[in-house]
C-alpha cells in the first residue's frame, strides 16, 4: 500500500530542487577545464599527481640541497640516527618514481633488523604528508 508524499514533504523536495538550480545557475558559468584553472591557477595539472609524486613533493619542501647536489629531508633529521646512507637510497627512491622510471613500479621493501628505523621512517613519512 503507497501512501501519498505528504504536503510538507513534497514542499522541502521541492524546495531543495529549486535552490540547487539557482545556485548552479547563479554561481558558476564555464567549462569543466576553465573551473580547474581557476582552482588551481598555478599548476592545474597538480590535481592528477602520482603518490610518488605527492611524497617526492613533500620531501622536497621539509628539505634543502647540500653543497654536492644532494637533497637532505628535514623530515627525518631530527629523528632517525646513524641510517644516512638508507635515507639517501629512500630519497632517491622517490625521485626517481616521482620522474615516472620504472623504478616506481616496484615496491619499497624496508628490510632490516629490529629497531634499525623502519616503522619510524613511515611515520615521519606519513606525518610529512599531513
Amino acid at each position: 500500500m503507497n501512501s501519498p508524499v505528504s504536503k510538507p514533504h513534497s514542499d522541502l523536495l521541492r524546495s531543495l530542487s529549486e535552490f540547487s538550480k539557482e545556485h548552479r545557475a547563479a554561481r558558476w558559468a564555464g567549462t569543466f577545464a576553465s573551473f580547474l584553472e581557476s582552482v588551481f591557477p598555478a599548476d592545474a595539472r597538480g590535481i592528477s599527481r602520482t603518490s610518488h609524486q605527492y611524497i617526492w613533493d613533500m620531501m622536497r619542501a621539509e628539505g634543502f640541497e647540500e653543497a654536492n647536489g644532494r637533497l637532505r629531508c628535514q623530515l627525518f633529521e631530527d629523528e632517525l640516527y646513524g641510517i644516512n646512507e638508507t635515507i639517501e637510497r629512500v630519497v632517491d627512491y622517490f625521485k626517481a618514481a616521482a620522474a615516472g622510471s620504472e623504478v616506481g613500479r616496484r615496491l619499497l621493501l624496508l628490510l632490516g633488523p629490529p629497531s634499525g628505523g623502519k616503522s619510524s621512517m613511515v611515520i615521519l613519512l606519513k606525518r610529512g604528508l599531513e
